[in-house]
């Protein structure tokens, strides 16, 4: 029973228009909605990484059955982890802003493989903030968790280690992080 959020679209177009945005984890939930809501104000490019081939397919195929053009979105099956692949992909490519939803986000598969947690929500997550100020990205955007507030499990811990990674680099560098 919460009030309506009324979007004002002009502020958003303004923000995504003829921009570039790098998605990571661009086949999940969090990742494959923002890929949608962005291509609605008509970016120039976003490129959509993900692990996963059948999200990336999957993100695919959403995207068509909502009639959004597939030009403005490139799909990159590649693992946000990678510096060497980071670095080589993009060698030559604009970036503007980078949503960084790649996290794994279940706490009984946290508790089960903490590595694998850790990996993918600590060590990625300071892979792509390094790789952001390397690229000069204006904006970087962490998409967090509610776990992060008072954490109780591996997956908390790792979503605020991740938070304390991006509030050091941005009392570091005055970067645009959100």
């Amino acid at each position: 029973n919460r009030p309506k959020i009324t979007v004002k679209k002009k502020i958003l177009e303004k923000k995504i228009k003829n921009k570039t945005f790098l998605i990571t984890g661009a086949g999940g939930s969090i990742g494959s909605e923002l890929c949608i809501e962005i291509l609605k104000h008509k970016p120039k490019k976003i490129f959509a990484l993900e692990i996963s081939e059948i999200n990336l397919f999957n993100l695919l195929n959403k995207i068509k059955e909502k009639k959004y053009n597939l030009k403005n979105i490139k799909p990159i099956l590649g693992d946000v982890s990678d510096d060497y692949f980071l670095k080589n992909y993009f060698k030559n490519k604009k970036i503007d802003e980078i949503y960084h939803a790649s996290a794994y986000k279940h706490v009984s598969f946290g508790e089960e493989n903490p590595y694998s947690m850790i990996k993918n929500n600590i060590f990625a997550t300071n892979t792509i903030v390094d790789f952001s100020i390397k690229k000069k990205v204006k904006d970087f955007i962490f998409i967090s968790s509610d776990k992060a507030v008072k954490p109780k499990s591996i997956l908390g811990i790792t979503k605020r280690f991740g938070e304390k990674i991006i509030q050091n680099e941005f009392l570091k560098n005055k970067k645009n992080i959100i």
